[in-house]
């Protein structure tokens, strides 16, 4: 997109230049040929973005505002600009690739229930409101524990809660699958097939998804992810791509994309812990050791990842 978009420009602006600068029959016509390529990058640029009922006849009507842009000359080519970024900013979708990973978010840990207490009874109606704020694994175990609580108004609570979140997770795969069908520029389908992947990641890490989906889940979120790495490795990507083959327990998969990770730039404290169960999985105990000799002095966010770290180092 960045490159059409310059490329465009640069086209216009030679053009320009050469009219100016020389005169006569060939400025012209060199001229007439720049504009010309410029028209047809800006045209590729916003057409895209229109609006899907323009879609169904996207040939004509690329058509129409490639003439449009081409006969009206330097003024047409600076509305075609002015469209496009109009349309761009409208349309742009917000991406789950652009926030932090749900992994990331500080997860708190629940008092252990009495001995003799029963799963659901010490969740009462406060404890779910709270938990309602907290969109991590444990927050989401906590409320199908809420589920088998003697109170109905804490159950229904609690199934309203799991079913919205489900649900909006659901609503954004949508509405980025859309997204995906309207372009055809290779950054933009890179981030949507990447956050796509995130998505349905998501609802496994959450523990959103029942056991018997689980699997169709990881693999959906996966063959999205493969789809986006195909377009380009990415660190981060990579490292989703590392922890859904890690779930899938196919460690020499995930060995390979922690590694490419970090290699990309990802950085290699949030990749230890998950390259330490790799390692520890396969009872290669002196790998673990030198990870986390390697990351103990750093800072580690996930104060889960960093326990595990304490152990070993």
């Amino acid at each position: 997109m960045k490159e059409r978009l310059v490329g465009a420009i640069v086209f216009e602006l030679l053009g320009v230049a050469g009219l100016m600068g020389v005169g006569g029959f060939k400025s012209a016509l060199m001229y007439l040929l720049f504009h010309a390529g410029a028209s047809f990058l800006i045209t590729t640029l916003f057409i895209p973005l229109l609006p899907r009922r323009y879609w169904k006849s996207r040939k004509a009507v690329f058509v129409f505002f490639w003439s449009f842009i081409f006969f009206s000359g330097p003024v047409g080519f600076i509305g075609g600009l002015v469209t496009y970024f109009y349309l761009w900013k409208k349309k742009r979708p917000e991406l789950p690739a652009e926030k932090i990973l749900p992994e990331e978010l500080p997860i708190p840990e629940p008092e252990p229930p009495a001995v003799g207490e029963a799963v659901g009874d010490r969740l009462d109606e406060k404890l779910v409101i709270y938990l309602m704020k907290f969109t991590n694994p444990v927050a989401i175990k906590l409320l199908k524990r809420a589920l088998a609580s003697k109170d109905d108004e804490v159950r229904l609570l609690a199934f309203t809660v799991i079913t919205n979140t489900e649900k909006e997770i659901m609503d954004r795969i949508y509405q980025l699958l859309d997204e995906l069908e309207k372009t055809w520029d290779k950054e933009e389908r890179f981030n949507l097939l990447s956050a796509i992947g995130e998505m349905y990641w998501e609802l496994v890490y959450l523990n959103i998804a029942d056991e018997e989906l689980k699997e169709f889940y990881l693999k959906t979120a996966l063959d999205y992810v493969m789809r986006a790495l195909s377009i380009k490795e990415e660190g981060r990507t990579l490292f989703l791509a590392g922890r859904i083959h890690l779930k899938l327990k196919d460690e020499v998969k995930a060995e390979y994309y922690f590694l490419r990770a970090v290699e990309k730039g990802f950085p290699f404290e949030k990749v230890a812990p998950y390259l330490m169960e790799v390692y520890y999985n396969r009872k290669n105990y002196e790998r673990v050791f030198e990870i986390a000799e390697r990351v103990k002095d750093r800072f580690i966010p996930d104060m889960k990842a960093l326990s595990i770290v304490k152990v070993w180092a």
